[in-house]
């Protein structure tokens, strides 16, 4: 739906705004902050009482401001998840979060989602890490995502200018961001970034941008609509075990098997990665029709590599982080660093 303003501000989000969006009257009773190590927005739950047909609780993102922010808008962060719920949602085989509202400003990339608050629903911890039920179910989620666009021109063609593949010019654009950020991060931090990786891995690192658009020539096709950053983080489990995707801001268009690598080495421990990898791979293969093992592996490689980039470039927020947040962007440098080493990335670059 559309509203008559848009909510600059948490204190924006107060009885009348709540009511509109909702389209019954409510009363904001509380409002609570939402994940801690977010990145990229301000998540805020807001408490309501209402009738009975109106929700409990929502949950709401707003941007944030900052350093970030001329990055994230520069890629289209923000109006790419707008888009995201607007236009193709609804279509998935998988579960997303209802929406209430989402919109963008006119004027701005200011945006607000107001979405439903999955309470049944249960959330796995970055740092702790999925069991192995948990990353079964996950994959077979991400394959029933990947495999609804793979290939398919006509609908790859279709939200092209929402969604871009990496290696068109739009999406070049959005790696070029990423790789002067990376740069910048690496200027700054680059030594305690390097600590948690294994010292094979650590040229590498010191030499992501350099090797950056091989990786994207290896992980452009065969191409599919990718949620783009999913991790443990951005995944609920409902009730029955499925996985309810949250957070669109990077999705793309990419050979899945990216997505796939950062999943599970961002999301599972790395005593049973080293144990099941070569299973989930296949896993989800078996899913994706024409797809063959051996193109994954080899594309699965690269995207240890590439995968390290996410992490690192959150690492620009390091100071504005509490400890729960860094914590978190420790444990997933270290897991793709002991990914990219298990699967000996570093030996893709050295020729």
């Amino acid at each position: 739906m559309t509203t008559s303003q848009l909510p600059r501000s948490v204190d924006g989000l107060d009885d009348a705004w709540a009511s509109e969006v909702l389209g019954v009257p409510v009363t904001v009773t509380g409002r609570e902050p939402v994940g801690a190590a977010a990145f990229a927005c301000k998540l805020v739950r807001l408490l309501l009482d209402g009738p009975a047909s109106a929700p409990a609780s929502m949950v709401v993102k707003l941007p944030i401001w900052g350093e970030l922010r001329p990055m994230l808008d520069a890629i289209g962060a923000y109006g790419r998840e707008v888009r995201f719920y607007r236009e193709i949602a609804s279509e998935l085989p998988v579960r997303t979060p209802k929406i209430y509202a989402a919109e963008q400003a006119a004027d701005s990339t200011d945006f607000v989602l107001a979405m439903e608050d999955l309470v049944e629903c249960t959330q796995v911890g970055q740092v702790d890490g999925f069991t192995l039920d948990n990353a079964q179910a996950a994959v077979d989620g991400l394959a029933r995502l990947h495999a609804w666009s793979w290939a398919n021109d006509v609908l790859l063609q279709r939200f092209s200018g929402s969604f871009w593949p990496i290696t068109s010019e739009a999406g070049r654009g959005v790696q070029d961001q990423y790789a002067q950020l990376y740069d910048h991060v690496m200027s700054l931090r680059g030594d305690a970034i390097c600590a948690l990786l294994p010292p094979e891995v650590v040229p590498l690192a010191r030499r992501f941008t350099e090797f950056l658009p091989q990786m994207l020539d290896e992980l452009a096709t065969p191409a599919c609509i990718t949620h783009g950053e999913l991790r443990a983080d951005n995944l609920f489990f409902a009730p029955d075990g499925q996985p309810v995707f949250i957070d669109f801001q990077a999705c793309q268009q990419e050979a899945g098997v990216r997505e796939l690598a950062y999943l599970l080495c961002t999301s599972v421990p790395i005593d049973v990665m080293a144990n099941h990898e070569d299973r989930l791979i296949r896993r989800y293969c078996g899913q994706i029709p024409g797809y063959e093992y051996e193109l994954a592996r080899r594309q699965y490689r690269y995207a240890t590599a590439y995968n390290l980039v996410l992490p690192i470039i959150a690492n620009v927020r390091w100071e504005d982080s509490d400890q729960r947040g860094r914590d978190t962007l420790d444990d997933m440098v270290r897991k793709l660093g002991a990914a990219a080493h298990r699967n000996r990335a570093q030996e893709l670059f050295d020729a």
